[in-house]
């Protein structure tokens, strides 16, 4: 029991520290996030939709901030899925690619 409590809390926070690792795709930090949250949920802890997508466009690299903001101001945003969610941002992953892709070069440029 002491166990699971520990493993419980453990995942609690790693779902609360929850961010988007470095380089990695759009997809690689939604699987993630599906782990920890699958988890939590075998666990019996809830996970009410809307936080667990405020969770997600908040836990995105710095590139997708113009559509964080968008999508978190959606009224359908509590009653969205994750998995639809994940679905209209990864259209815009090639464009938040490039995007990022010209930042690093301008940084590099003027450096």
């Amino acid at each position: 029991e002491a166990t699971k409590k520990t493993k419980k809390n453990l995942l609690k926070q790693q779902y609360g520290n929850f961010k988007a690792e470095g380089s990695e795709t759009l997809e690689q930090t939604f699987n993630r996030l599906q782990v920890i949250v699958g988890q939590l949920q075998f666990m019996d802890v809830e996970v009410e939709q809307d936080d667990l997508n405020q969770k997600f466009l908040t836990s995105l690299a710095p590139e997708w901030l113009m559509h964080t903001i968008v999508w978190r101001n959606r009224s359908d945003l509590d009653t969205m899925s994750l998995d639809d969610l994940y679905n209209h941002l990864k259209v815009y992953e090639s464009e938040v690619q490039k995007k990022s892709e010209l930042n690093s070069q301008n940084m590099a440029v003027e450096n």
